[in-house]
């Protein structure tokens, strides 16, 4: 249950803001993708957060106070970088947050580990 950050225990979760096209939420994402796009897994990194679908990954950097900001993506789509095979359904970044491992799998039981190498000057 999200509660008042005034009565919050540990571990409670309480709002602290949205980014993306829900009511409510910041308004900063760049068309033509959707916002939600079928996001299925996210991953941190320092300052980069990068989430994950099917057919795009999204990458975001985030202040000190962890507001989100529109980095960049990778998809198929006009304003997106091509989109290496891959996907994903859930992503992670190594201790060193040197990789983004993402992994996919279709209903006909194929399916992949992809392994991206992030760039040592992102934030």
């Amino acid at each position: 249950m999200i509660v008042p950050a005034a009565t919050a225990a540990p571990g409670d979760l309480t709002f602290a803001g949205c980014y993306g096209d829900l009511a409510g939420c910041t308004p900063a994402y760049p068309p033509p993708l959707a916002f939600g796009d079928w996001m299925q897994g996210v991953a941190v990194n320092g300052l980069d957060v990068y989430t994950v679908s099917p057919d795009a990954i999204k990458h975001f950097t985030r202040d000190s106070a962890g507001n989100l900001s529109w980095a960049d993506c990778y998809a198929t789509v006009s304003g997106c970088r091509p989109s290496p095979p891959g996907g994903g359904i859930a992503a992670t970044a190594n201790a060193a947050g040197t990789w983004l491992y993402t992994a996919a799998a279709t209903s006909s039981g194929t399916g992949a580990v992809s392994r991206y190498k992030i760039d040592p000057g992102a934030a």
